[in-house]
């Protein structure tokens, strides 16, 4: 179990949803963790599930669902009660939790509460994992759902996925630039720094600003800052990325789905331009001799790469 952030996700749904019962509860966790993987290529609480008969099951949180413990009572299912039934001793830590993993388990409760157990339960049915494989079979996040047939299912229970999957290439890359940050030998990363930077082309030029405006600047500010991370301090694109990554789902999700009234998110939006300002004016102060640049210094960089955006948001009919 990732502790603390699955026994408070847990709390949680049984303080949001009393009645939820134990299927659901599984489910919960379950999509929780697809959607994450689907946005971010990682989950938030369990790296691999089990098939049993109702679905996809989170093993830590099946394991600790099954009886009273220091968090929760359980009450057993009866003739006339055929349900598990929570009773949390304590008020979950929300604190525990980014803004956008408040908000993904939100949205995961709200659909979970518009359907039966047996509703849920059909849903994993339809994946090809659980098909075929047998009772008892443990499988990883990444091979639970697979295809775009399979997302548009998780789609129509209620997930909201978003329009695009591009953080997932973005955040390998990223991991690899700060893993193999040794300034003795930067033929490979050189090598990822070129391939991030394609893909962060891509990736900037197809936001689309006229439907999440509140975001752009934060957004142009994040490009900024993660390219003059990519010359003079490699090790930090990992955290910008995956930060970012959060930011843009939080965001684009809150606004979509209209489950954030848009005055928080343009507060919300303020508060990440001005960190991601604070973390720009840290790395121009930094000594690290750029990468790949033998003269000129970041000042000189970040001028060239303040300007290429802003020539890019002039040419391009969506802003950037």
């Amino acid at each position: 179990m990732s502790a603390p952030k699955e026994m408070n996700s847990l709390l949680y749904a049984m303080t949001k949803k009393p009645f939820i019962g134990r299927t659901r509860l599984m489910k919960f966790i379950f999509f929780v963790d697809a959607v994450s993987f689907y946005q971010r290529g990682k989950p938030v609480f369990e790296p691999e599930y089990l098939r049993m008969p109702q679905g996809h099951v989170p093993p830590a949180a099946y394991s600790v669902t099954g009886e009273p413990n220091d968090f929760f009572d359980v009450t057993y299912p009866k003739f006339l009660h055929p349900h598990y039934g929570f009773h949390p001793k304590m008020d979950p830590d929300l604190q525990v939790f980014s803004k956008y993993e408040l908000f993904l388990i939100d949205m995961v409760l709200m659909a979970i509460g518009n359907h039966t157990a047996k509703d849920a339960s059909k849903v994993t049915h339809r994946f090809k994992s659980w098909e075929e494989n047998p009772d008892g079979s443990r499988i990883p996040i990444e091979q639970c759902i697979s295809g775009d047939e399979e997302w548009k299912i998780l789609e129509e229970f209620g997930a909201y996925l978003g329009e695009f999957q591009k953080f997932f290439k973005l955040q390998s890359l990223a991991n690899a630039i700060s893993k193999e940050n040794n300034p003795d030998d930067i033929t490979l990363l050189t090598r990822y720094i070129d391939e991030f930077e394609r893909e962060l082309d891509v990736f900037i030029q197809s936001y689309p600003v006229d439907t999440f405006s509140e975001f752009y600047e934060a957004h142009l500010a994040w490009d900024d800052t993660i390219r003059l991370a990519l010359q003079g301090d490699p090790a930090k694109v990992s955290q910008l990325t995956s930060d970012h990554c959060d930011a843009f789902y939080f965001v684009t999700g809150g606004l979509s789905t209209e489950m954030i009234a848009v005055p928080d998110i343009g507060t919300y939006c303020k508060e990440y331009y001005s960190t991601l300002e604070e973390t720009r004016e840290g790395l121009l102060k930094q000594k690290t001799p750029p990468y790949r640049y033998p003269a000129g210094g970041v000042d000189n960089i970040v001028s060239e790469v303040m300007q290429v955006s802003r020539d890019l948001a002039m040419q391009s009919p969506s802003g950037r």
